[in-house]
């Protein structure tokens, strides 16, 4: 009686090199699928963030007789030469503390609110806790005037800039200070003053590169030779930036949809609009 042994058979070179071939395929064809459902669940908490700010801008409106927290600058030039923002501390105590929704998942972890932010190190004191600082906690800082052709004003890096504005006085605007506590303009804008809530661009995410990153506005200044710095909407979002409106809700626009170039065509007056409370373009400077 004769046995049968069955012997297995071997993969060959080549059956293996298929096989390889095969996987780094599917590899191929995966990685930019996940890359992309990553950058849309970045996205979707990015506008999360917003929503929860503009529901504390409401909130705070509606607790200080109409008045947004100053766009930027509330405390104006201290002794360094920065500016010191607070209208993220004033909208902290609405959200519980919370700090996180000022942190776009997208950006640089340098950008979270924490006691390590990156940027210049100034401590708030008893003048800066009038403004809603804890004494002792970091300020929040913008970078120095940028000068042509001179190395990176360094403030700090933060995710979302509030609207300075397309025109001075069209802006969201604020009282300013400066470090002595002399008020140098007069109070800012009331929700009462925007002609067009939901047209009317609010918060929004910012370019990181510590100049003023707390504060947006509609001016690119990368066709000025020597002044590559710039306080436009950012391009974290595959090539865009969620944008915060006056009425609360939260959309995705390209950047090259919200900076005008300088200098501005008549062409950029629908752009232009966004950045004014009172819906009108404000035309070339």
């Amino acid at each position: 009686m004769r046995r049968h042994i069955s012997i297995a058979r071997a993969f060959t070179l080549v059956e293996l090199l298929v096989v390889i071939a095969i996987i780094a395929l599917l590899i191929a064809i995966l990685l930019p699928v996940l890359s992309r459902a990553r950058q849309q669940a970045q996205q979707i908490a990015c506008a999360s963030n917003l929503h929860q700010i503009g529901q504390a801008m409401t909130m705070y409106t509606n607790q200080n007789n109409g008045y947004f927290p100053s766009a930027g600058i509330s405390t104006g030039s201290n002794a360094t030469g920065n500016m010191v923002y607070c209208w993220p501390v004033r909208l902290r105590k609405l959200l519980n503390g919370n700090q996180k929704v000022f942190y776009c998942p997208a950006q640089d972890p340098k950008c979270q609110w924490t006691a390590e932010i990156g940027g210049m190190v100034l401590y708030a004191d008893d003048f800066y806790a009038r403004f809603g600082y804890e004494v002792g906690e970091r300020l929040l800082v913008g970078g120095p005037s940028p000068v042509m052709n001179g190395p990176p004003p360094e403030g700090t890096y933060f995710s979302y800039g509030f609207n300075n504005g397309g025109t001075p006085g069209r802006g969201v605007g604020g009282p300013t200070y400066d470090y002595t506590g002399y008020q140098t303009t007069a109070s800012g804008r009331k929700i009462s003053s925007v002609r067009c809530p939901s047209e009317y661009i609010l918060v929004g995410d910012t370019i990181v590169d510590g100049v003023n990153d707390l504060g947006i506005v509609s001016r690119d200044t990368s066709g000025i030779p020597g002044f590559p710095y710039s306080s436009g909407v950012g391009k974290i979002h595959r090539g865009g930036a969620n944008i915060l409106f006056c009425d609360g809700h939260v959309q995705r626009y390209l950047q090259k949809n919200l900076l005008v170039i300088y200098p501005a065509v008549p062409d950029d007056a629908p752009t232009q609009r966004l950045w004014n409370a009172d819906n009108q373009p404000f035309g070339p400077w």
